[in-house]
């Protein structure tokens, strides 16, 4: 008999774009991408938990855990250092991560509106 505390730690939530903000949809959409290609496509057994995750991409559980609800964008080299924690390619993983960023600043000023073609850009 086997008997289940319930008590297993969790992996990172799966996103859900529907519910993100437009200005942020796409890195939700992207990390949703994460969720179901490489950590669902895990073994149960092998699916990382957050804390385990984290420390596997060299980062903080609140950074994973934030990345994966769309609160915090990951930075490129965080984000392939969790695909790879994940066991996936970070050469298939970046293109789609520079277009999230591309779709992101498309979206950003679609939201500022045409006053914000005018602002310094850096």
């Amino acid at each position: 008999m086997a008997a289940s505390s319930g008590l297993r730690p969790r992996g990172p939530q799966r996103p859900d774009p529907a519910a993100a903000p437009p200005e942020i949809r796409p890195w939700v959409a992207l990390m949703r991408r994460v969720h179901d290609e490489l950590y669902e496509g895990l073994d149960p057994a092998e699916r990382p938990t957050v804390t385990a995750l984290a420390e596997a991409a060299h980062c903080s559980r609140s950074y994973v855990s934030e990345s994966f609800s769309g609160k915090r964008p990951p930075s490129l080299s965080l984000f392939l250092s969790m695909v790879t924690a994940l066991r996936g390619d970070p050469a298939e993983w970046e293109p789609r991560w520079h277009r999230a960023a591309a779709e992101r600043e498309s979206a950003a000023e679609s939201a500022a509106g045409p006053a914000a073609g005018s602002a310094a850009g850096g």
